[in-house]
């Protein structure tokens, strides 16, 4: 800055203070001591204090209301709190609704009639007759820093379109959260209840946990979605919906009946795990259309994945379950899933499944099974077996096997019945024949067969109208019984045909 800039702004400064205009005011204080400028939470909300001398409390006006004390009873059949108004907050500060000496109330916290905008937060509610907090007649409560234990009904009954926020529900002889539709329930636990949570159509839930209930952890309705959820240890059913519900990145763990998880129909499940669960790890609904994606069952005591027809799963994984790996109704898509160490089959179809980069490895562990035991008019694609106890695929009549992977399997690596197509398959190490066949008018081509302890390729004699070509074997044979009009291309010894497409097309390779 030069010295003729310096000077205007130290001219302007001084002018500035004299004029007053950088005034900051009067810096000395006023005599006497200094006197608070802040309000008590009292003024700034005003709040009707409630104490056990109002027992039994209705509260009939619009407002703010807090408990000072602990509420116990003083004759049996009484109600702690009635609230008569909308518009009403209670606080009860960290205060409860407790029993007495000999006697206990017959309910809690109520709301009387159709009242709407109401909310109770922070207290406990233990040891009454009936339900620990009663809300079902009021429409968008919410309930948020409660703890509610030890009551004859349930811990908490509520209505329609329901905040249930930091909630824990405990002990209780009937259900622990019980909320209409349209509700949400989050952060909040249930536990040693009969139900741990039911949930009404249309709800949400997030991140709860259900845990010790002699029923079911989460039983919900039509249109619910749970995310973030634990349901552990439970009589019933882990996780419960309706149809069209969402259940996603939740655990079922060592629950008792039925299942781990059981979605209704037109589900979806994704994130999941189902573990240690006394019967299926994952069920559907009869009715089918779910959609599993990226879920897991091990260790269940039954099958690992029990889904009714027409429905997919995607990226999921069935291990050392008490029976098959995949139980799969009519029609349904599995993609890059896997079975391992089932004690049966590892994927167990109905008819028109479709099967696509799946693998089913080691299971039959408690009898002879097989890798891949599929229904009728079944499609397997780019799928491998291997070290399973029986066969690594079987394929009933309409089948179709393309690049598929048969390895080390007890028995044969594929076996197929009348019109099948096992094209560009692969079957190695297997303990019976590479591929067997029985039946008519299937089409068998390009395959390679390898050191299998039977014969690389069988066809029984009656088989007949088959296509047989462009398949090899290496340290294996070809038992190919004459059939009625079997099409069978010719068959070199060690080498194909030096010009395949001229001298022979269809020629199948001994080596």
């Amino acid at each position: 800055m030069n010295s003729f800039r310096l000077a205007i702004c130290v001219t302007t400064c001084i002018t500035l203070v004299q004029s007053g205009v950088a005034n900051a005011g009067d810096l000395t204080p006023p005599s006497g001591p200094v006197q608070s400028t802040m309000k008590t939470l009292d003024e700034v909300e005003p709040r009707t204090p409630l104490s056990q001398a109002d027992v039994p409390i209705t509260i009939s006006q619009s407002g703010s209301y807090v408990l000072t004390e602990t509420l116990v009873p003083q004759v049996g059949g009484q109600t702690a709190i009635t609230i008569a108004a909308s518009d009403v907050t209670l606080d009860m500060r960290g205060y409860g609704i407790a029993p007495g000496n000999l006697v206990a109330f017959q309910h809690g916290v109520v709301v009387s009639g159709a009242r709407t905008n109401i909310e109770l937060r922070n207290g406990v509610v233990r040891g009454t007759f009936g339900h620990g907090v009663n809300t079902t007649a009021a429409d968008g409560v919410k309930l948020i820093d409660l703890r509610v234990s030890n009551n004859g009904g349930n811990g908490v009954n509520a209505g329609v379109r329901t905040l249930v926020d930091r909630v824990v529900s405990r002990d209780n002889f009937a259900n622990g959260i019980v909320v209409g539709t349209h509700s949400i329930v989050r952060g909040s636990m249930a536990n040693d209840n009969a139900i741990g949570f039911q949930i009404g159509d249309g709800s949400s839930v997030h991140e709860c946990v259900a845990a010790n209930n002699s029923g079911r952890g989460f039983d919900a309705g039509d249109d619910v979605t749970i995310s973030g959820c634990n349901a552990s240890d439970n009589g019933g059913i882990g996780i419960l919906t309706q149809e069209n519900s969402s259940v996603m990145n939740s655990v079922a763990v060592r629950n008792g009946a039925e299942a781990g998880i059981f979605l209704g129909a037109g589900s979806t499940a994704s994130g999941c795990s189902a573990r240690d669960n006394d019967s299926v790890g994952i069920d559907t609904a009869v009715g089918g259309g779910v959609t599993i994606i990226g879920c897991s069952a091990n260790g269940n005591g039954s099958t690992g994945f029990s889904v009714d027809s027409g429905s997919t799963l995607r990226d999921c994984t069935s291990r050392s379950n008490g029976f098959h790996g995949f139980s799969l109704g009519s029609g349904v898509t599995a993609t890059s899933c896997t079975a391992s160490f089932n004690d049966d089959d590892g994927f167990s179809t109905g008819s028109a499944c479709t099967i696509i980069n799946c693998t089913a490895d080691n299971n039959g562990q408690a009898n002879p099974r097989d890798g891949f035991d599929l229904g009728e008019s079944c499609t397997l694609i780019g799928s491998t077996a291997s070290n399973n106890s029986d066969d690594g695929f079987d394929l009933p009549a309409g089948g179709a096997a393309r690049q598929c992977t048969a390895h080390s399997n007890d028995d044969d690596g594929f076996v197929f019945l009348s019109f099948s197509v096992v094209e560009e398959n692969y079957s190695s190490e297997n303990g019976g024949n590479g591929f067997s066949g029985s039946g008519d008018n299937s089409r068998i081509l390009g395959n390679h067969a390898r050191q299998n302890t039977g014969d690389g390729f069988f066809l029984p004699t009656g088989a007949s109208f088959n296509l047989f070509g462009r398949n090899q074997t290496a340290n294996d044979e070809f038992n190919l019984a004459p059939g009625s009009a079997n099409w069978i291309g010719e068959t070199t010894n060690g080498v194909a045909p030096s010009n395949p497409m001229i001298d022979d097309p269809w020629a199948n390779v001994d080596g």
